[in-house]
């Protein structure tokens, strides 16, 4: 019988506490950097966290985690997190596989990670630990973390000592797709059968996929337990700082420490069927006005601006509109932001309209960076996330056009600049 277990655990909707002083800055680290060598030859580094000792034996201190990080450069987050864990009697080693095998850091290289080393890595910390191992991932590195739980299981161990996995905000998507399109998920999505507590940030870019994502983990009869996680875009983003991410990432590491014997109490099998591993070309990011592909057209527009008027749009026949998904926190989005305004003003003859809608943010935040930035357009506020996704943006910027005959033409899902003479070109073709 499929299924997918939706848990909306208690605990983790706690009614939200004030911040601290103490809680909001960093913690004192207690990681060393160790070594070790696997059943091959290769050699890894890791941050280890020792777990602090009870006198009462638990589900807690019987586990190591093995935390695979993303390619980040700002990493603090993940460290104080590990630290909370293994205060929580959690053992923790963070390894950077990117770096150990010296690839090129990014997403692309994150999801050419076959998952050999994973699988070589739980085999190799339950030999030195004697403990179960949990694998935790955030976004793209929980392709790696997936597929590495798939091998060992192809690997047929004598006993179950993997627990399951923590992932944040799963980024499971083979490539992020042309604008308008549906994302395609990697096939281990739907070979998972392992346990799995999901946080899923409310205002990440993937949470518009979220059902998606489950259907495909639900095609394996994976058990998955499933948390959002209230008013965060990423809590280990180091500018998500909203109070009910710093409250998550000081309260989070108990409720996954709670949540052990849940997991290993779910079907974990110790075999898996044998998938082929395809990696997909990579496909870059825009760099030029693309035609458009997708076969859904533009939707009403029915949202107030950063200033609280109402704005609405239901028929874009008779002039060309440009409508831009953004955030203040996309560095991407800001460097064309001055061209959107010389484009306004290039076009000012002509029946021509930018629309600018923000992504996931409050309009006191939208105001006080425009305290700063000129937008010579409306600004127009989604809060909540939910116009992205009914446009399908899973990038940002991400800017559709629209020609006067009130269709779709072209589109870019990354930042270009829109005065250039080859953009105004085209533009002017639509007339």
């Amino acid at each position: 019988m499929k299924k997918v277990l939706f848990l909306i655990v208690v605990s983790f909707i706690t009614q939200l506490l004030v911040i601290s002083n103490s809680n909001a800055t960093a913690l004192s680290l207690t990681n060393t950097e160790q070594s070790l060598e696997l059943d091959d030859g290769s050699e890894f580094t890791y941050q280890h966290f020792a777990a602090k000792k009870f006198t009462k034996p638990s589900s807690n201190t019987n586990t190591v985690a093995l935390w695979i990080l993303p390619s980040y450069p700002h990493q603090q987050r993940f460290y104080e997190f590990s630290q909370r864990l293994s205060d929580n009697g959690i053992e923790v080693w963070m390894v950077n596989i990117l770096d150990d095998l010296f690839m090129p850091k990014g997403i692309s290289s994150t999801r050419k990670l076959t998952g050999k080393y994973v699988a070589k890595l739980i085999k190799k910390m339950h030999q030195k630990t004697n403990k179960n191992v949990i694998l935790i991932a955030e976004s793209y590195s929980a392709i790696p973390v997936l597929r590495g739980a798939q091998q060992w299981q192809m690997s047929q161990p004598a006993k179950r000592y993997l627990t399951g996995a923590v992932l944040f905000s799963p980024n499971l998507f083979e490539a992020i797709p042309s604008l308008g399109m549906k994302p395609k998920f990697v096939d281990v999505a739907a070979y998972t059968n392992i346990p799995i507590l999901l946080l899923q940030s409310e205002k990440s870019n993937t949470r518009g996929q979220l059902k998606q994502l489950l259907s495909n983990l639900e095609k394996n009869n994976a058990s998955v337990f499933t948390s959002m996680l209230k008013n965060t875009i990423a809590i280990f983003y180091r500018e998500d700082k909203t109070p009910e991410t710093l409250q998550y990432l000081t309260t989070l590491p108990k409720k996954i420490a709670t949540s052990l014997p849940l997991l290993e109490s779910s079907p974990l099998p110790l075999f898996s069927k044998k998938i082929n591993i395809k990696i997909k070309k990579t496909v870059p990011l825009d760099s030029e006005l693309k035609k458009y592909k997708a076969k859904n057209q533009p939707l009403n527009i029915n949202l107030k601006t950063v200033f609280g008027k109402q704005f609405k749009r239901s028929n874009y026949k008779g002039k060309i509109t440009i409508v831009n998904f953004w955030a203040t926190w996309c560095k991407p989005c800001l460097e064309e932001i001055p061209s959107l305004n010389r484009l306004k003003k290039i076009m000012k003859d002509k029946p021509f309209e930018i629309i600018s809608i923000n992504y996931a943010e409050k309009p006191e935040q939208i105001k006080q960076f425009m305290k700063t930035t000129k937008i010579d357009f409306p600004v127009l506020i989604d809060e909540s996330g939910d116009q992205a996704v009914k446009w399908h943006v899973f990038a940002f910027p991400s800017t559709f056009v629209i020609a006067p005959d009130g269709k779709f033409h072209y589109g870019v899902n990354a930042s270009i600049f829109w005065d250039s003479p080859e953009v105004i070109s085209v533009l002017n073709d639509l007339y």
